[in-house]
């Protein structure tokens, strides 16, 4: 179904904390005109158990937590029309990733004390897509190749910390104004697969003149009291802390915010919410380094190149939105979706159910790479490699349909044959409008020309200029 609103200008969010915030301030009657949204900001606390528990993000079962380095935070953002009718909830929160179930239960927790006020088409929860948090939280997959036990007390920490800062930011709901900028961030991250991204079409390369999306777009939230808050996407992977690392970490995204925060001062929010970073690595001068002499002063250096174009373009933001609050929401079968010669140039298609290829074993070798036995762009099946992932994990094989279907990528293992499915095979898909501004919101790690194919078809569609 076509969306039925056309915002004037287009930005894709793709997808993919905790300090209790209590203000008294006398409010100065405003019109509509100052104020036309209500604006409301929170933070809370998500950092999970900080000793003990394998890491989200590198899959390696020696990454087990040893301390703190960064607390992990929930921030959110509540922005209504001035009739409180229509609204949209948006999270950005330091972890690896949001499953479906932590999705519901926000939602859940938010309905027992607002009622119908908040659902699953108006909250948005992102993840900033830190490697630096401990895992355990995910349903799906707890006893495959890249799963880990689930922990229902850091699951329940998680989803009360998304909850507890967007039901502040509903407390916190006044007359304010939301103004949108633009910059470019120069060296914050570099296309770790420069291979996979030269085999895009030299076409579509061409109208572009980085192999990384160096835009952030922001937008910036005032009341009658001041500025209170402020979320920009900018797509860069959170790795940083490598794979070496022990320590609970937001990475560079949570320094950034924490940098921004303390320039404002208490009760300020500032979320640097993550965008289609999926091939885009902050270690610049790749195989797992720089351009810090270790981890830590890489996340402190990334995290200020992001800071320093964030504090420039919020100090300058003049562009102030105006126009309706809007949401399309829907869930798709991913698994078994039939795609259009439009969209493929090469007649109708089907998607698939979900299954890793050996690439995905071959890890990113800028980002420390992955097994020895695979490589990027492995096109060949070994018997030997299918017989040790089915033995070792219990695996299936793989349906020779669900071969055929995702050729020429040769199959590991196929999460989605397993009955109950390893992963999700439906998948919430959000397009939301505020004012001039349409975001697009969906799981996984959307890489770079994937993101901008995204922001393309879209703009297509409502009839307006993609953000570049």
């Amino acid at each position: 179904m076509r969306p039925r609103f056309s915002p004037a200008r287009f930005f894709g969010a793709v997808a993919v904390a905790s300090v209790p915030l209590v203000a008294l301030v006398l409010i100065a009657q405003a019109s509509d005109d100052d104020y036309p949204y209500l604006v409301g900001r929170g933070k809370a606390d998500v950092t999970g158990p900080a000793v003990g528990v394998q890491f989200f993000g590198f899959v390696r079962e020696d990454q087990i937590s040893e301390g703190i380095h960064t607390r992990l935070f929930s921030r959110a953002f509540v922005v209504a029309d001035r009739q409180g009718a229509n609204r949209i909830a948006f999270a950005s929160v330091d972890i690896g990733s949001i499953t479906h179930a932590m999705h519901q239960e926000v939602v859940d927790r938010l309905r027992a004390k607002y009622g119908d006020v908040y659902s699953e088409s108006n909250v948005i929860v992102s993840a900033t897509h830190t490697h630096s948090g401990p895992g355990g939280y995910w349903h799906y997959g707890t006893t495959g190749p890249i799963g880990s036990p689930f922990y229902q007390d850091h699951f329940d920490a998680i989803v009360q910390g998304v909850a507890d800062s967007i039901a502040q930011a509903h407390d916190d709901l006044q007359p304010g104004a939301i103004h949108l900028a633009t910059g470019t961030v120069k060296g914050a991250g570099a296309n770790r697969s420069v291979a996979a991204y030269l085999a895009n079409p030299e076409s579509e390369r061409a109208q572009y003149a980085t192999d990384t999306d160096e835009g952030m777009t922001l937008l910036k939230f005032t009341d009658a009291s001041g500025d209170i808050g402020m979320v920009n996407w900018f797509a860069s992977h959170p790795t940083a802390m490598t794979f070496f690392n022990r320590l609970i970490s937001g990475d560079h995204k949570g320094r950034a915010s924490e940098l921004f925060e303390s320039e404002h001062g208490a009760g300020f929010v500032a979320a640097f919410a993550q965008s289609n970073a999926g091939d885009i690595t902050p270690n610049l001068n790749l195989n797992n380094t720089g351009p810090g002499k270790d981890d830590f002063e890489t996340t402190d250096i990334i995290a200020r190149r992001q800071f320093e174009v964030a504090r420039d373009i919020f100090g300058t933001a003049a562009e102030a939105l105006s126009g309706p609050i809007d949401i399309r929401h829907a869930y798709v079968a991913m698994g078994h979706t039939t795609v259009s010669d439009e969209f493929t140039g090469a007649g109708e298609q089907r998607t698939c159910p979900s299954a890793y290829g050996y690439a995905f074993a071959a890890g990113s070798t800028e980002d420390g790479g992955g097994h020895p036995l695979f490589r990027e762009g492995m096109l060949t099946r070994n018997a030997m490699i299918d017989g040790t992932v089915k033995n070792q994990f219990g695996l299936p094989e793989p349906s020779d349909d669900c071969r055929d279907c995702h050729a020429p990528k040769v199959i590991l293992f196929a999460p989605g044959e397993l009955d109950p499915p390893g992963q999700s095979q439906i998948v919430p898909i959000t397009l939301v409008r505020l004012g001039q501004v349409a975001l697009v919101c969906m799981p996984g790690e959307v890489t770079t020309m994937a993101g901008r194919r995204l922001r393309g078809t879209v703009a297509q569609e409502l009839g307006i200029e993609p953000s570049r």
